[in-house]
């Protein structure tokens, strides 16, 4: 299989779910109050991709943002909140290459509603398919692979949710923002 591929299949998938992702109607509030938040906050250099991610967009990858700025925001207020994140969205939290890892796995939690279904039998072999693949391209990848099998093989990770999470790494979108927004519209669409 050629290495751009599994790439090109990942990127499809994710630009025809954000091409029909609905669009926020109150997107001009979500905004004003991104800023806000940033600015009250102090704007600490961590979260300026977040607010700059949430100013570009106008679908649920916005309102997503939003969700890990308002934990930025209690946090400030000295809230202390209790973060349980199932291992799909715990892989999510560690693999995505952000400093703010705490707010992305408060988003992650308050999307919460797990995706069932899926052929667990086609995921595994999927995923054992990656694993070879980044033993050849992109040795990096071992550890992110090995850890969603593993995840799947024991039942902490649906199929569905673990495909969608392969599918978002091989895209080369920003892995929290991905999964996040494309799990959020999924969960709604049901």
């Amino acid at each position: 299989m050629p290495k751009e591929t599994p790439m090109r299949l990942g990127k499809a998938f994710v630009n025809i779910t954000y091409s029909s992702m609905p669009k926020i109607k109150n997107i001009e509030t979500l905004r004003i109050m991104g800023k806000w938040y940033y600015i009250y906050i102090g704007e600490p250099p961590s979260l300026k991709r977040v607010v700059e991610v949430l100013f570009k967009y106008d679908d649920l990858r916005a309102y997503f943002t939003f969700l890990a700025l308002k934990y930025e925001y209690l946090k400030f207020l000295g809230k202390r909140i209790p973060l349980i994140l199932s291992s799909c969205n715990q892989i999510v939290a560690n693999y995505s290459d952000v400093s703010y890892k705490d707010a992305v796995a408060y988003a992650l939690m308050t999307v919460n509603a797990p995706l069932r279904g899926g052929n667990l039998k086609l995921v595994v072999n999927t995923i054992m398919s990656y694993m070879a693949y980044t033993m050849y391209y992109d040795k990096n990848d071992i550890p992110f692979a090995k850890r969603l099998l593993m995840s799947v093989v024991r039942g902490s990770c649906t199929p569905e949710e673990a495909l969608l999470l392969l599918l978002c790494k091989l895209s080369g979108e920003e892995l929290w923002l991905c999964y996040g927004s494309i799990k959020m519209y999924l969960s709604l669409s049901r």
